[in-house]
């Protein structure tokens, strides 16, 4: 006898973008991911003031969306052990190192580049469950019946 393991999807998710560049600035260094069906978001902020802070959210973006087939999301879909969690998790944080030396290298192949960096929030939703990743001073938050609550905590200096 065959059986299909079906995944509820208990969490309701609804994603938008909308960007702004400020008051300071004359160009937006913002870049996201909205991938609604696959349950993945994201957004990069470049660096203000520095070289190539478009450049390094854009990189961002794309290197964690070509991360996406390798989500080692099906044994935790049909079975969410803490082996399988900390499995997506590890996905998680490898992509996100994965980012880190993308930007670097594209800041050393170019010295115009230099010194570029960008935040970057991710959101992966499985079943019931949020995964996050965090750099920076960019803030996740998470609404739940008209409360706002506040996910992350900064990582700046000074």
């Amino acid at each position: 006898m065959e059986q299909s393991v079906s995944l509820q999807k208990c969490l309701q998710v609804q994603g938008a973008v909308l960007s702004d560049v400020g008051l300071k600035r004359t160009n937006n260094e913002d870049a996201y991911l909205l991938q609604p069906e696959q349950r993945l978001f994201a957004v990069a902020d470049g660096m203000g003031g520095h070289a190539g802070g478009e450049v390094a959210s854009a990189l961002a973006v794309q290197t964690l969306r070509a991360a996406m087939d390798q989500i080692p999301d099906v044994a935790f879909t049909q079975v969410a052990t803490v082996e399988n969690r900390r499995a997506l998790l590890s996905w998680l944080s490898t992509t996100v190192e994965q980012v880190n030396q993308a930007i670097h290298a594209r800041a050393e192949a170019d010295e115009s580049l230099r010194g570029m960096g960008c935040t970057l929030d991710v959101a992966l939703l499985r079943g019931n469950a949020m995964f996050l990743a965090h750099v920076g001073d960019s803030r996740t938050y998470l609404l739940r019946e008209g409360k706002l609550c506040r996910l992350t905590e900064d990582h700046s200096f000074g």
